[in-house]
C-alpha cells in the first residue's frame, strides 16, 4: 500500500505576452514492495468460557474498534474479564489465567460469596478464587470484574489473546496497536490541486468592490501537489501529468513523499 505526494512548481504568463512554454512531462518511477492486506477471522468478544468448576463463566470484553475484521487494542490499554458465579460454586477454587500479552495491576476483594482473591505464587498471572462452603442465602449469583492490561509492544502486530478457566481455554484474534501507529486506510486513487490557492491570494486585493492583480503576480511561483494511492504494490510506477499552455515547469522544483505499509496495512 503507498501513498505518493508530488510538489511541482509553476509560473503564469510572464509580462508582456505569452512565454512560449515547453510542453514537458513530469515522470517519476519508483519501486515498491508491498502487499494486499489479508483478512482475519474476527471471534466475537461475546466468548464464555465455562469453567470444569460448576457454577462458574467467564466473558471479557471487546475493545470497540476494529481493523480489516480484527478487533484492535492499544498498548497500555485496560480491559476488562468479568466472572460470573452462581451457588453452585460454593467451596469451590476456580483458576483463571491470562496469556502474557497482558499484565493484572492488581486484585479486587472479596465479598460474602468470595472468602479469597490471590495471584498463584508461582504464575502472576493466574487468579485463585475461592468461594465460600456456605452460600450466603441473600446471593443467587454474582460477577466478579478482573482488570488486566496490555503490554507494550515494539510494532503493532496481530496476536491471539488466550485465557483459561481451570485449564479450559478459549481466546480470539486481535491486533495490538503500537502507540502512534496510523493503519493503512488506502484505495485507488488519484488526486491533483494547488496548495494554499496557489500562493497567488498576496497579489490580489479587494477594495470597494473592486478586485485589483498586482503585475508581480506574473511569473509568482504556484505549488501544486499530485497524490496516487495504489492497494497494491508497483513495480517503477510512473506519473505523467501535462501542464497548461499558461504554466511553465519551474526547473530542479520537483520532490516526492512516499507513505507505504508492512503487509498488513499495521506498521507505516
Amino acid at each position: 500500500m503507498n501513498k505518493i505526494q508530488t510538489r511541482g512548481f509553476l509560473s503564469r504568463f510572464r509580462k508582456g505576452g505569452r512565454q512560449t512554454v515547453r510542453r514537458g512531462r513530469l515522470a517519476i518511477a519508483f519501486v515498491t514492495a508491498l502487499t494486499l492486506i489479508l483478512p482475519f477471522v474476527f471471534t466475537s468478544a461475546g466468548d464464555i468460557a465455562h469453567a470444569a468448576t460448576p457454577g462458574v463463566s467467564v466473558t471479557v470484553d471487546d475493545s470497540g474498534q476494529s481493523y480489516d475484521g480484527t478487533e484492535v487494542v492499544g498498548e497500555n490499554d485496560t480491559m476488562a474479564m468479568r466472572v460470573q458465579y452462581e451457588s453452585e460454586a460454593a467451596g469451590s477454587t476456580v483458576a483463571i489465567e491470562l496469556s502474557d500479552l497482558v499484565e493484572i495491576p492488581g486484585l479486587p476483594g472479596g465479598n460474602s460469596a468470595i472468602s479469597s482473591i490471590e495471584r498463584d505464587p508461582d504464575n502472576p498471572n493466574v487468579i485463585l478464587i475461592t468461594f465460600v462452603d456456605e452460600w450466603p442465602s441473600d446471593v443467587n449469583q454474582g460477577v466478579l470484574r478482573l482488570d488486566f492490561v496490555f503490554n507494550e509492544v515494539e510494532k503493532s502486530s496481530h496476536e491471539t489473546l488466550t485465557w483459561t478457566v481451570d485449564g479450559e481455554e478459549a481466546s480470539r484474534e486481535i491486533i495490538i496497536r503500537n502507540e502512534g501507529d496510523n493503519f493503512a486506510n488506502v484505495s485507488n486513487s488519484s488526486h491533483k490541486g494547488v496548495t494554499n490557492h496557489g500562493g497567488i491570494a498576496d497579489f490580489i486585493t479587494i477594495t470597494d468592490k473592486v478586485v485589483s492583480i498586482d503585475e508581480d503576480i506574473i511569473g509568482a511561483p504556484i505549488t501544486y501537489v499530485l497524490n496516487v494511492s495504489t492497494e497494491e504494490a508497483q513495480d517503477g510506477y510512473s506519473i505523467t501529468d501535462q501542464l497548461p499552455d499558461e504554466l511553465v515547469y519551474i526547473e530542479d522544483s520537483f520532490a516526492l513523499e512516499q507513505t507505504s505499509w508492512d503487509e498488513d496495512g499495521l506498521n507505516q
